[in-house]
């Protein structure tokens, strides 16, 4: 028996991995991984503790793992896995049967019938201190994108790529960073009704699924976050609509392409974006963006934001600079005639305002320090009585 070849096999299950694909990185057969799996499984308590010591664990996964075909952020979580987490994979942190069980001191806010093992009082107050700095991660990115994120000028660079590619801004089987902001978008649905998914990068994290199902146990409107992701997967696909319409009609009506390939004479993808970030924000006014113009060395004109002259809007000859700016007035005057854009305020703010709930209640568990609702990894923790 490779003890050292079932570390490696439990390390990369625990990482969740399938079994065929573990066999094919440690270059064994399928029947090992299920061997490996099921001696730990079933092999005594003192055998499983002493095989998952951390210090073990790192020197093995610094020594093998950099040369397997592990993606980036795989060998960083694997770099990340404790003998803690390999237990709790295993639901090795069960008590044993025979012995009597104690109400643990340390977690008096723990309901008053809930009984733990001595042994395992220290791994369950780390299980929630690692479950609260995962809520800490979570609260942070339960906002929805500002205006300037959801029509940045990078949003606008893509949407026109996808356009000139004739190809699909969003997949249908992988996940896309399109704004800047913790989030990836994919669609989903049928060929003849999209509707685009809202993933958060918390949730690629080991420990979300169980934080999750102790918010939910603990807040039954905590529910509502599956709403709230359904909600904005909706607003940033008005959002990328608006911004491919605006990009490909300011670049029509200009004559001009954006910049790129080399061309002397520009449109910028702020342009664009510009355009829809002054429409949002002056969606109820009759005011119009102040711009001007500024000769350059090389006897082209830059057109500039006044409020923002670090930002270069086009670059031209004296007669196109001035069509430019017609064409900016333009896009802004037949824009603010649209209704979307009031209806992606009424979005926003109704988003915000279902997030700071959200994030109330994340707060909550957070100060609280512990979480009364058990998830499946911690209920092994609790006496069989009370866990059942």
């Amino acid at each position: 028996m490779d003890l050292e070849r079932y570390l490696t096999i439990l390390i990369l299950r625990t990482l969740g991995l399938n079994q065929d694909a573990v066999a094919d990185l440690v270059h064994c057969a399928k029947q090992t991984v299920g061997e490996a799996e099921r001696w730990f499984a079933n092999c005594p308590q003192g055998e499983a503790f002493a095989l998952v010591d951390d210090q073990g664990i790192r020197r093995l996964v610094g020594r093998e793992f950099p040369d397997m075909e592990l993606s980036p952020n795989q060998l960083i979580k694997a770099g990340q896995v404790t003998g803690d987490d390999i237990l709790l994979h295993y639901s090795r942190v069960r008590p044993h049967e025979d012995r009597s069980a104690e109400e643990i001191p340390s977690l008096v806010e723990v309901e008053p019938a809930a009984r733990v093992d001595p042994v395992y009082v220290k791994l369950l107050e780390r299980h929630w201190g690692r479950l609260r700095e995962q809520a800490i991660t979570f609260r942070t990115q339960l906002s929805p994108p500002g205006i300037e994120t959801l029509f940045g000028a990078e949003v606008c660079l893509k949407v026109y790529h996808a356009i000139q590619s004739g190809a699909s801004l969003l997949s249908t089987s992988s996940w896309t960073k399109v704004v800047d902001a913790p989030l990836e978008l994919k669609l989903s649905g049928t060929v003849h009704e999209r509707t685009t998914e809202v993933r958060l990068s918390v949730e690629q994290e080991f420990l979300f699924p169980h934080l999750l199902s102790h918010m939910q146990a603990e807040f039954a409107e905590f529910t509502q976050f599956e709403v709230w992701k359904s909600q904005l997967g909706c607003l940033i696909q008005m959002c990328l609509e608006r911004a491919e319409n605006v990009t490909r009609s300011c670049s029509g009506a200009a004559g001009m392409y954006y910049i790129g390939g080399g061309r002397r004479k520009w449109l910028s993808f702020y342009f664009p974006a510009y355009v829809c970030q002054f429409v949002f924000n002056h969606t109820y006014s009759e005011t119009m963006p102040k711009l001007y113009t500024e000769l350059q060395p090389d006897g082209l004109w830059k057109l500039m934001p006044e409020e923002c002259p670090a930002i270069t809007l086009a670059l031209d000859s004296s007669d196109h600079i001035h069509r430019c700016q017609e064409v900016l007035i333009k896009e802004v005057r037949d824009n603010t005639r649209l209704e979307v854009w009031r209806e992606i305020g009424k979005e926003l703010a109704d988003l915000q305002t279902k997030a700071d709930q959200l994030q109330i209640m994340l707060t909550t568990a957070i100060e609280k320090g512990n979480f009364k609702g058990a998830c499946s990894l911690c209920e092994g923790y609790f006496a069989p009585s009370q866990s059942a």
